[in-house]
């Protein structure tokens, strides 16, 4: 499906961008912190062990496209790093 390849791309961006281990405890529905909500729903609350492993597997493949040392600096002058896009 497309919105979950979707997710899983999205879930494996932030978790790469902002230093994020992707677990049961990082990647999970609002109903496993508030039991006032059925969040995500049942049929998606399934999907969650599956969208954390793919998203694991597109986070370990994507650092290994990353390109180095090719650098440029940004608008504030600080180095970044050129990403290949997948």
């Amino acid at each position: 499906m497309k919105q979950l390849d979707s997710l899983e791309r999205l879930v494996a961006d932030l978790a790469r961008d902002y230093h994020i281990t992707i677990n049961d405890q990082t990647v999970a529905g609002h109903r496993h912190f508030n039991s006032d909500t059925a969040c995500p729903g049942y049929y998606l609350n399934q999907l969650l062990p599956t969208i954390r492993r793919k998203a694991i597997a597109l986070e370990q493949k994507k650092a290994e496209t990353l390109v180095l040392p090719e650098e440029k600096l940004n608008y504030q002058g600080e180095k970044v790093w050129r990403r290949e896009s997948a």
